[in-house]
């Protein structure tokens, strides 16, 4: 064997009986019984958990007291349904909505799931589209109206509508 390695070798092992040696003599064995009083008294604390109060507390009552979702309040004398009319559906994977127009107003975009003025698109199918108003849910197909909404359809477009402009080709065009 080469002598470096026999060397390496051997001053290991003087350096691992030297440690030991001076470990003893300073004292190591007092440090070791320094340690198992200290883990005797650790084991000793408690760790358990505290005990529930005895009563809950009052903010924990007034949260459990209120209702979790808020419902609409219910329809009294002389109050009428929501006006809503359906002038277009989209379903497509990326998006699925309906064109409605909420009490004659402007006609505008709700995706399923969405709330606006009191009305919720619910679903989409390919010729209506569900909605829940303050009176119920009902199905509206595209084209009609709700029948609060008689005196809008009678009346047109909602506001905001413009149509397209004619074609270039149509009589009485300046050419």
């Amino acid at each position: 064997m080469d002598a470096r390695l026999i060397s390496i070798g051997a001053a290991s092992l003087a350096g691992l009986v030297a440690g030991g040696a001076l470990w003893a003599l300073s004292g190591g064995h007092a440090q070791g019984e320094a340690i198992d009083a200290l883990d005797a008294r650790m084991s000793q604390i408690s760790t358990g958990a505290r005990s529930p109060p005895q009563r809950p507390s009052d903010a924990l009552a007034q949260i459990l007291a209120k209702p979790l979702f808020a419902t609409p309040a219910p329809l009294g004398e002389g109050q009428a349904d929501v006006a809503v009319q359906v002038f277009g559906l989209v379903r497509t994977p990326v998006r699925t909505g309906a064109l409605l127009s909420v009490g004659g107003a402007t006609a505008e975009w709700f995706s399923v799931g969405e709330t606006r003025n009191g009305v919720t698109l619910k679903a989409v199918s390919g010729s209506s589209a569900v909605i829940a108003t303050p009176i119920g849910e009902r199905e509206v197909i595209l084209g009609a109206s709700t029948p609060g909404s008689s005196e809008q359809a009678a009346a047109g477009a909602p506001p905001g509508f413009r149509s397209p402009p004619p074609p270039a080709s149509a009589p009485g065009m300046p050419q």
